[in-house]
């Protein structure tokens, strides 16, 4: 016997989100169904729908366990996850600056590597 099987989806996550600065902060609100940490591909999505450019923007979110992490966005698409185990959302704001001070550190080393190798 050859019987189908329906997967059924859990209900999309429940959040809000509020634009500061640079960032797109969301919350997750922990009301059943998905968590944003599990539904972050439609999580994304939505504020694409909601005509949000995420190319000028840097999302973080505080997931159910109260815990601010962040998402990569490339193309206007859910791309991973940046842990930052942060316990408030200032505290997550100052990791996503300290990160991209060290990235722009880092690039500013490379080019200077290239430029002496010449």
């Amino acid at each position: 016997m050859n019987a189908s099987k329906t997967r059924r989806r859990p209900p999309r996550s429940t959040y809000s989100y509020a634009i500061e600065e640079e960032f797109i902060c969301i919350i997750d609100h922990d009301k059943g169904g998905r968590s944003v940490t599990n539904d972050a591909k439609h999580v994304i999505a939505d504020l694409v729908a909601a005509g949000i450019d995420l190319s000028k923007y840097c999302v973080i979110y505080r997931d159910s366990a109260g815990v601010w992490d962040a998402m990569r966005t490339a193309d206007g698409a859910f791309a991973g996850f940046f842990q930052m185990g942060a316990r408030s959302k200032e505290e997550a704001k100052a990791c996503v600056w300290t990160e991209r001070r060290r990235l722009a550190l880092l690039r500013q080393r490379n080019k200077q590597a290239k430029h002496e190798e010449h």
